[in-house]
Formats: structure tokens, C-alpha cells, sequence
């Protein structure tokens, strides 16, 4: 798969079949999708691929199931893959998203809070 070659040169296979498909899910572009895998199982290769091939105005979201881990998928997307990303937070609710982010990282706190869901 070229958009896993390009993300790690040095190793380009998919770790599972599961990932493989979530993977191919997402370059094909034709729904949205929730991809459940187990820790490790190669989630962040799927919304590195979706939000490498994002055009304006489309947006990743990436829901991570503990508010720790924001800082550390933002990093990773930012600093070593150099995405435009932001986490959003409870705090961020009533502002708008930058028009330059294509991928956006939000806890579990923040999808089920009453100020997300209107």
C-alpha cells in the first residue's frame, strides 16, 4: 500500500488484516468510519492516511478514549509527521476550528459533554 510506504519507509506493511481494510477504507473515501482495532493494532496508521489525503475543508476526527493521549497523537502528528493538527477540548467548544487543521483530536469527554452535543 503507497500511502503506508510514505508514512514508513522502512516498514510498509499493514500489521493485520484488520488494518489493512480499515486502511483501505479510508482511501477510499466513501463513508465515515469508526475503526475499533486493539491497542497497537495500527489505528494512528488510518488517520495519518485520512488526513494526509484531506483536501480543504474536510476534517479527520479523531476520538481517543482518554484525554491523555491528545497531547501525544498531536505531537506525533505535528512534530514528526508535520499534519495540521489541533486537539480540541471541553474548553474549545464555543470556538470555531481553524481553517488550516485537517485533523482534530477530541476525548471521549469531550464528544459526550453536554456542550458538543448541543
Amino acid at each position: 500500500m503507497g500511502a503506508m510506504k510514505a508514512l514508513y519507509p522502512e516498514n510498509s506493511g499493514a500489521k493485520s488484516m484488520e488494518q489493512l481494510q480499515l486502511c483501505t477504507e479510508v482511501m477510499a473515501r466513501e463513508r465515515n468510519l469508526i475503526g475499533v482495532l486493539p491497542t497497537g493494532g495500527g489505528k494512528s496508521t488510518s488517520w495519518l492516511i485520512a488526513s494526509s489525503l484531506d483536501q480543504e475543508p474536510e476534517i479527520t476526527v479523531v476520538v481517543v478514549p482518554f484525554a491523555g493521549l491528545l497531547t501525544q497523537h498531536l505531537v506525533t502528528a505535528t512534530n514528526k509527521h508535520k499534519l495540521r493538527a489541533m486537539k480540541w477540548t471541553v474548553h474549545d467548544l464555543g470556538r470555531g476550528i481553524p481553517k488550516d487543521v485537517n485533523l482534530l483530536f477530541m476525548a471521549c469527554e469531550t464528544v459526550k459533554s453536554k456542550g458538543f452535543l448541543g
